[in-house]
């Protein structure tokens, strides 16, 4: 499942609606819309906001087809190649036990993580950008 039918789900099952929901995550209905029919793509923060509002975990969220059928004991396959960025957001989140200089990270704490990769990456890409520019 996506992220937008994971969330249409969850809101259903909590028999909220559109409205109801985007309130409560302080969001307007027409994002939300677009979100749970994978229009637009969530920030971390609007993501995080969503699962507190729908008591879920931004695990519960993310999950996909693959992750409903495995358990939470089974090991991360990082022989694949994760080239897209919310891939690699999903593989950070998703982790049961994620550690971090040996301390096991809160969900929040994974968020941190994640929002520091983002910020390098659009570092980096500001940086290709100049360096495109100068040559």
């Amino acid at each position: 499942m996506s992220i937008g039918e994971n969330i249409k789900k969850l809101r259903k099952e909590k028999g909220f609606t559109q409205e109801v929901l985007a309130s409560k995550a302080n969001i307007s209905r027409s994002y939300l819309a677009d979100v749970e029919n994978d229009r637009y793509n969530a920030s971390v923060d609007v993501l995080r906001s969503i699962a507190k509002s729908l008591d879920a975990s931004l695990t519960d969220l993310l999950k996909d087809k693959e992750d409903e059928s495995s358990s939470t004991n089974t090991v991360l396959d990082l022989t694949k190649d994760v080239t897209d960025v919310e891939e690699a957001m999903k593989v950070i989140l998703s982790q049961p036990g994620l550690l971090l200089n040996g301390n096991l990270l809160s969900d929040e704490d994974k968020i941190k993580v994640a929002n520091a990769i983002l910020m390098g990456l659009r570092f980096a890409a500001e940086q290709i950008e100049k360096e495109k520019g100068n040559k």
